[in-house]
């Protein structure tokens, strides 16, 4: 994969489909009270985290800005622009991955006589892959690519 620079991302949404996405979502007064520019921003920073992990399939269009569409998606599914719009919105919100990391190492909490344990193993998948929203997790997963498999191809 070659590393593109920030200017030449093009994020999977907008923010205009932003807005229609969290139109009618409850908690996102961050989405609405953010500058266009802003928006914008965290669209492509989220685009950049989803585009650092692997998929299954390949590119449609060798060379292609994003890693979407693929062979296997020749339309960019609705669920990578959710995904987008999950994690732009945690970015908002100023979400970061290193903060989150150091946050999982707090396994529980006893207050009085009141004791909280979490579980969090399959949020740090999300995290090693520096994804900050759980539900984008969500929407990615059935996309990724399986990480014990190895492709080869014949030449």
């Amino acid at each position: 994969m070659a590393i593109r620079t920030f200017t030449e991302l093009t994020p999977y949404a907008t923010p205009e489909e932003g807005d229609e996405y969290f139109a009618n979502r409850l908690g996102a007064d961050i989405w609405f009270n953010a500058s266009y520019d802003d928006k914008n921003k965290a669209l492509i920073m989220a685009t950049q985290a989803i585009d650092h992990l692997k998929y299954q399939g390949v590119q449609l269009v060798e060379g292609q800005s994003n890693e979407f569409p693929r062979d296997l998606w020749p339309i960019t599914p609705d669920d990578i622009k959710f995904a987008c719009f999950e994690i732009a919105i945690r970015y908002l919100d100023g979400a970061d991955v290193e903060q989150e990391m150091r946050n999982l190492n707090v396994e529980s909490r006893t207050y009085a006589q009141v004791k909280t344990v979490w579980d969090r193993k399959i949020w740090m998948d999300a995290l090693r892959a520096g994804i900050v929203s759980f539900q984008a997790w969500f929407y990615l997963r059935p996309y990724l690519a399986d990480p014990y498999t190895i492709s080869t191809i014949r030449v």
